[in-house]
């Protein structure tokens, strides 16, 4: 899990999940989340269609952005204002890799 971000005010943000470095063969499910603050929760925005698994290098982004159409890892909704990537193991291989983000205007 990602620490929480503060959305500065963009409508969107893409989030880039790269795998560099596979044992066997590893399973792990992105998804970005955000906070409501009315229930003091977090709330699944957007999930991966289908978990990384494949062999390294491989990149998987994943899309919030209102004018865009919704699709394969890509949600037709704004970037909320306090939000976070979870990364969820579906088995104990081990896999290596790193998160980038780039808000959209």
């Amino acid at each position: 899990t990602s620490d929480s971000k503060q959305n500065p005010g963009y409508r969107g943000v893409l989030v880039t999940l790269v795998a560099t470095a596979l044992a066997a063969t590893p399973s792990i499910t992105p998804r970005i989340e955000g906070w409501d603050s009315n229930t003091d929760t977090w709330y699944t925005v957007l999930t991966a269609a289908a978990p990384v698994t494949t062999a390294a290098p491989t990149t998987l982004q994943l899309r919030l952005h209102p004018d865009t159409a919704a699709g394969t890892n890509v949600a037709n909704v704004n970037c909320p204002r306090t939000w976070r990537v979870v990364v969820a193991a579906g088995d104990s291989d081990s896999i290596t890799y790193g998160i980038g983000a780039e808000y959209l205007p």
